[in-house]
């Protein structure tokens, strides 16, 4: 019964562990899941939303506006004006006083007016548009450059999970020719300075697998911030494959997809259209212009009442005559920012001239080191082959079997990093001079 229970308890803490971890068997199914759930991907919908709402406000402001008033006023005195008394009849010479209008007044009406030609307007309308593509633009460079760190540390990840497994063969060796070492220490064929540099080169490499984890930890932990997943651990079932090192065909100087640049061309194109904007503010503005209203006049008594409507329409013309030096200063601003902003899209256009170039040189140097360092590996590979038959022979001094194996190591080391740089900088090669 106590089995049982056990067995039931530790199946569902696996099955738990196993559902609280993120799985994946890609780089692609890494990206596509930042690309739903990572914060700066939610952030990018959220940023494009709402510069398509400015725009909307914007060409909302080109369309009719109709508005309801109503107003109730009480006017203690009325204004009133003489009128000769010959127009009522009379054939004196004497005024009569005349009130306009009754104490209470309740009107209420409609109003519509709409911009006929507003040229300052229209290409605020512009701006806000070419803005929606900006704030596209630069949401996309965000994601790319996610994608980007993913990538990176996709491989780092990858990189030491294999060295990992590499050093728990290099451990269980080192382990093996320990013994072998304690076993004539014991017999008095081996005197206690060399058994320690063997502890010691057993430790080391016990220090490097601790080394290749922490590594490997601080990859997953990138990863899991990037992803939004700080809680849910990380398990990467890819491995580093065979890379064949191909030959690279793309052109590097084609950063014309890059979505960094994309902004650049549209905020400089946000510049023109702000430097228009301010030069159109001074032209004439035209709109139309129409007003209904009825009038509700009346007494204290509420029999002595009259009503009446009125109705106009018309057109409105603005013409900036003078607005002190603000239009003027205005519009050497937007000059400034238009330079500005073209400055800025060549120093883009040549940081990531200058990366892609970066990413490119750094895989073809990778790609020449393959075929060396797999030939320097297979040949630490077969030294210490015969160094661990040797040692275990007793033939092979404690210093030279050091230097072997050390030697080893390093070049083991040096040919995964050098497969791994391959495969990272063509994988960023390819992401980048592709449609997104």
């Amino acid at each position: 019964m106590l089995k049982s229970f056990i067995l039931s308890l530790l199946l569902f803490c696996s099955f738990t562990t196993a559902f609280a971890q993120l799985q994946f068997n890609s780089l692609a199914e890494v990206i596509q899941y930042a690309d739903q759930h990572a914060t700066v991907a939610r952030e990018a919908v959220l940023y494009k939303s709402s510069a398509q709402q400015d725009a909307a406000l914007q060409t909302a402001t080109l369309l009719p506006k109709l508005s309801g008033f109503s107003t109730a006023d009480y006017y203690p005195i009325i204004a009133s004006q003489l009128i000769p008394a010959s127009f009522f009849g009379s054939k004196s010479d004497e005024y009569k006083k005349v009130q306009f209008g009754l104490p209470f007044i309740v009107t209420a009406g409609l109003e519509l007016s709409m911009p006929i030609i507003n040229f300052e307007k229209w290409e605020t309308v512009a701006k806000t548009k070419a803005q929606v593509n900006q704030v596209q633009s630069n949401q996309n460079a965000v994601l790319e450059n996610m994608h980007l760190q993913l990538t990176q540390f996709y491989f780092q990840y990858l990189v030491y999970k294999k060295l990992q497994a590499l050093n728990q063969q290099n451990e269980a060796d080192a382990q093996h020719v320990l013994e072998v070492m304690q076993l004539r220490f014991k017999q008095d064929l081996l005197n206690p300075a060399d058994l320690n540099r063997y502890i010691n080169m057993h430790i080391d490499i016990q220090n490097a697998g601790l080394q290749y984890a922490k590594a490997q930890q601080q990859a997953q932990l990138n990863l899991q911030n990037i992803l939004n997943q700080s809680a849910a651990p990380i398990v990467i079932s890819d491995s580093i494959s065979n890379f064949t090192f191909p030959d690279w065909k793309g052109d590097a100087s084609t950063i014309s997809y890059r979505p960094a640049l994309a902004e650049m061309n549209w905020r400089y194109a946000m510049a023109q259209h702000t430097l228009a904007e301010s030069r159109r503010a001074v032209l004439p503005k035209l709109a139309l212009y129409s007003k209904y209203a009825y009038n509700w006049q009346m007494r204290f008594d509420p029999n002595t009442h009259a009503g009446y409507d009125v109705n106009s329409i018309g057109l409105k013309l603005d013409v900036p005559l003078f607005n002190g030096t603000f239009n003027a200063h205005q519009m050497q601003k937007s000059a400034i920012q238009l330079q500005i902003a073209g400055l800025e899209k060549e120093r883009i256009s040549n940081q990531l001239l200058q990366q892609q170039h970066e990413w490119e040189n750094s895989y073809r140097i990778a790609r020449l080191q393959n075929s060396s360092l797999q030939q320097k590996l297979s040949n630490c590979n077969e030294n210490l082959r015969i160094a661990l038959l040797q040692v275990k022979e007793g033939v092979m001094e404690v210093e030279e079997f050091n230097t072997v194996y050390r030697d080893y190591l390093k070049t083991q080391m040096d040919y995964y990093q050098n497969l791994t740089d391959g495969i990272l900088f063509y994988t960023l090669l390819q992401q980048t001079t592709q449609t997104h």
